[in-house]
């Protein structure tokens, strides 16, 4: 998988990263990603941050880059 290779997103570019989310997970995903098949809720990365989801490891999401990198 790996199509979000874990790029680092400034806090202005957060509102406009799509993640997706499912409804019982703790993680936000990229599209395609496997762990998405029941459940896939669309939301920025942002939001997702906002919520305490964390990246999945195996689809590899952008993340947000804390103020100061």
């Amino acid at each position: 998988m790996g199509t979000g290779c874990g790029n680092r997103v400034s806090p202005t570019g957060a509102a406009a990263a799509v993640v997706y989310g499912t409804r019982s997970g703790k993680k936000y995903h990229v599209d395609g990603c496997t762990y998405l098949s029941k459940s896939r809720i669309p939301m920025t990365l942002q939001e997702a941050v906002d919520k305490g989801l964390t990246p999945c490891s195996k689809c590899f999401p952008p993340v947000l880059e804390k103020e100061g990198q």
